[in-house]
């Protein structure tokens, strides 16, 4: 990782025992020692928030921000949610976080339209993907920011106004992705994720099993998977054969018709759905 923003910090910080006088060490969190059959790391999942550590500015009540922020030097509002990310991933790796979390409009800037939102979005989650890449940090979970526009006033997708409504789904207008589903097959201590072969799908490059060890790895960190030589267990070849064979959709049965009457239809339509 580059030292663009924090380089007087040389290395991971480290665990050195609650004797230790260095204000940069962890003095009672060992992320390897095991504790009940499972390391403090697998315990605890600390994650980092973005909007928090990065977007935050120091401001309350009383006052304006006070924080100086490097990463928000650029008059470009997409420079800065680049830098940004730069900056978040360069803390997360010399923390020795293992997750993060984050908002939309925490990562990116919300544009002019719908569209120019979405593309700005898509830009740096291309960004992201390839840092968490670099620097193993995983994605605890990402989400919508539903609260901070004055739009939301009166609720998202509880708003009475059908643009409001209309506006949560953020690649409204655009052309809709390809499906990828997935199968989740469990044979013994095995837990195998399978990608579904689907001519829409994303490309098979982009896709494979994975394969995690219930026994010595009840988090699901290490994919066996990618590991060189590794063969997939009989047992998960055989269910997994037995599931496509009784040709059931990964989500289950399909579902059945529903019958709305006008007054649902009228109420879809106020929404801003297409009904005919």
């Amino acid at each position: 990782m580059p030292d663009r923003f924090f380089p007087t910090i040389t290395k991971p910080i480290a665990y050195e025992g609650p004797e230790s006088d260095n204000p940069l060490a962890f003095k009672w969190y060992d992320a390897k020692r095991k504790i009940g059959g499972k390391t403090m790391e697998q315990h605890l999942r600390f994650a980092v928030c973005y909007w928090h550590t990065f977007k935050g500015t120091g401001s309350d009540p009383f006052g304006g921000g006070v924080y100086e922020r490097p990463w928000n030097a650029s008059s470009d509002p997409m420079q800065r949610a680049k830098d940004t990310m730069d900056a978040a991933f360069e803390f997360f790796h010399k923390l020795g976080a293992p997750f993060w979390c984050f908002h939309d409009r925490d990562i990116a800037p919300e544009g002019a339209t719908v569209s120019e939102s979405a593309a700005n979005l898509e830009t740096i989650v291309q960004q992201a993907k390839k840092l968490q890449k670099q620097t193993g940090v995983k994605l605890l979970w990402g989400t919508a920011n539903l609260f901070s526009h004055a739009r939301y006033t009166h609720g998202a997708s509880t708003n009475p106004d059908p643009l409001v409504f209309a506006q949560l789904d953020r690649t409204w207008g655009q052309p809709s992705a390809p499906p990828s589903p997935f199968l989740r097959v469990v044979a013994g201590p095995w837990r195998r994720i399978e990608p579904i072969p689907d001519p829409g799908a994303v490309p098979a490059a982009d896709l494979r099993p994975q394969l995690f060890d219930a026994r010595s790895d009840p988090a699901e960190q290490r994919d066996l998977a990618g590991s060189p030589g590794f063969s997939m267990p009989p047992e998960t070849e055989e269910a997994l054969a037995r599931h496509l064979a009784a040709q059931v959709p990964p989500w289950g049965t399909a579902p059945g018709e529903v019958q709305l009457d006008e007054l649902e239809l009228d109420q879809l339509r106020a929404l801003g759905y297409a009904v005919e």
